[in-house]
């Protein structure tokens, strides 16, 4: 199997496969979540786990709601043996308890899989749709919330984006590396 790579200008990266075969493909989207018209089509089944190197590392957000102070924080270990390991931990000044969840992001078969675990409940996997050289949409349409999950790089922020297939950035997140 020869594969070939292309850049395009969305930085998308298009995976030209030398032989005839069945794979899921996807649309690059936009900034906004949306498709770009004539953007190129993604082989889903073909993409190595290091491309999602750029998620590496310790992120915080912190926010002021009503005086009280809220923190997220997520970190993502670097690609190894297939995958990446992630955790996140949520918590509000005062709290006794905080929300946390485990993440996995892994290839599967080849299938690029994040298998996101909130509080300890089992993982729900969500397939690879689409991706970047810094962006990654995961989607799960038989899932309650979210069914869309999207991760991208802009400069030195990790952001994050959680909702619907018809509202995919219905909860938005913006950290800083730590």
């Amino acid at each position: 199997l020869a594969v070939g790579v292309r850049f395009h200008e969305e930085s998308a990266r298009e995976l030209q496969l030398g032989a005839d075969h069945n794979f899921s493909y996807a649309m690059y989207s936009g900034a906004d979540g949306s498709l770009i018209a004539g953007a190129p089509r993604v082989p889903m089944d073909a993409v190595p786990i290091e491309d999602f190197a750029w998620m590496s590392g310790d992120w915080v957000q912190s926010s002021d709601k009503g005086g009280v102070t809220r923190m997220i924080e997520e970190s993502w270990n670097a690609p190894a043996a297939g995958m990446m390991l992630g955790t996140s931990r949520t918590s509000h000044e005062g709290a006794k308890e905080g929300q946390f969840e485990f993440l996995r992001l892994s290839c599967a078969g080849r299938k690029v899989m994040l298998h996101p675990s909130p509080s300890g409940q089992p993982a729900d996997p969500f397939r690879l749709k689409s991706y970047g050289a810094t962006e990654a949409v995961f989607e799960n349409l038989k899932h309650d919330f979210p069914q869309v999950i999207r991760y991208w790089r802009d400069g030195d922020e990790l952001h994050a984006s959680i909702g619907t297939s018809d509202s995919p950035a219905e909860i938005t997140f913006a950290f800083k590396r730590r």
